[in-house]
């Protein structure tokens, strides 16, 4: 008899692959394995499909794990990049600009407080042009140098 057409019983495809009725009822819903037939269980159809089922779990199993693999590599990766200082955080970079910012801005917005007194004295359009750069010019090399 040619093993395609071995038919068996659900407790005898139980015993075969160590499984119990009701997962085998499982993996005949989720089409792993063919569905009884009207003699019963095609017993090769059904050790084909479990097999399939078992390889693409271990597929799966491989995959996850070179997946984590790599995520432990990545992980390993910025953890060394931060140690040498190749890496900040976030929250310390936003901190610094923040700071940055709040000087340039305090830094230019006390130039008039400086001049205004000695362009209002000014009737010279060229001297007001060149005081005002002078002062925004100082301010800004003196943000760039502290």
């Amino acid at each position: 008899m040619p093993l395609h057409l071995l038919i068996g019983t659900k407790r005898q495809l139980t015993e075969m692959l160590t499984l119990s009725e009701r997962r085998i009822t499982a993996f005949v819903t989720a089409g792993v394995m063919p569905a009884r037939g009207p003699h019963g269980f095609d017993l090769m159809a059904s050790v084909r499909g479990y097999i399939r089922f078992l390889k693409s779990k271990s597929r799966t199993l491989t995959d996850e794990r070179a997946r984590l693999v790599k995520c432990q590599a990545d992980a390993a990766e910025l953890n060394l990049r931060e140690r040498t200082g190749e890496l900040v955080e976030r929250k310390a970079v936003a901190d610094s600009q923040f700071k940055i910012g709040r000087r340039v801005r305090d830094s230019i917005l006390n130039v008039p407080s400086r001049i205004s007194g000695s362009c209002a004295a000014e009737t010279d359009q060229h001297k007001i042009h060149v005081l005002l750069t002078r002062e925004l010019t100082q301010a800004l090399e003196g943000l760039a140098h502290g």
